[in-house]
């Protein structure tokens, strides 16, 4: 397993009106009903986003008392540890955890560790594992037999998680989400990071940011 970095920007939590994250990010809501049935550009209110998991694993944690809702989207095994303590220290988890549910969606088969990519919800195993806290894998998405390209939505009105299934999606289609995207982000670092699917980064770079949706 690779060595983990012990410095990370990801507790120092943002502001932001865009409900959706994207590699090394983390996106926390709450549920407010005076807000129901709204939108935010092509964003439904009180619905919490991520896209684009293949190799990637996103950790959704839930508190169901409070509603209150995170979705972290991880593209290498570095601060996994330090980005989840980073959001069980919020208030709205670390207050009330017999309420909290947690799910980990993506990432490669256990038969398929050739990728290196195992190590990502191994590491969220362990760091929940540590913490005493239960959680539930759902949908491997990459392996020598199959490649998935999931996409996340969190509803944080009844913690309803749906993973959908985009991996037909033309490239076209992508581009024009990720553009109509970038037009709705008020952020422009963030806009800037979300201008094209095609944008490369360093897979091992810090966590670029922990956002708490206004």
């Amino acid at each position: 397993m690779a060595k983990r970095h012990t410095q990370s920007n990801a507790s120092a939590v943002k502001k932001t009106s865009t409900p959706f994250v994207t590699e090394r990010e983390t996106i926390i809501g709450t549920y407010n009903p005076s807000r129901e049935g709204d939108y935010h550009g092509r964003f439904q209110a009180n619905r919490l986003y991520t896209m684009n998991l293949q190799t990637c694993v996103a950790v959704v944690i839930y508190n169901s008392n409070n509603k209150t809702g995170a979705i972290s989207h991880f593209s290498s095994g570095d601060h996994v540890d330090l980005t989840l303590a980073g959001i069980m220290r919020q208030k709205e988890f670390s207050d009330d955890r017999e309420h909290l549910r947690v799910t980990i969606v993506g990432g490669t088969s256990r038969l398929d560790a050739c990728f290196n990519a195992s190590e990502i919800w191994q590491a969220a195993y362990d760091f929940f594992d540590g913490i005493q806290l239960d959680y539930e894998h759902q949908h491997w998405s990459y392996s020598a037999f199959y490649v998935n390209t999931y996409n996340i939505l969190l509803k944080l009105e009844d913690e309803a998680v749906e993973v959908k299934n985009s991996a037909a999606l033309g490239r076209t289609q992508v581009i024009r989400f990720f553009r109509t995207l970038q037009a709705t982000t008020e952020d422009s670092e963030r806009s800037t990071k979300l201008r094209d699917p095609s944008y490369t980064h360093d897979m091992r770079a810090p966590m670029s940011g922990m956002y708490r949706l206004t």
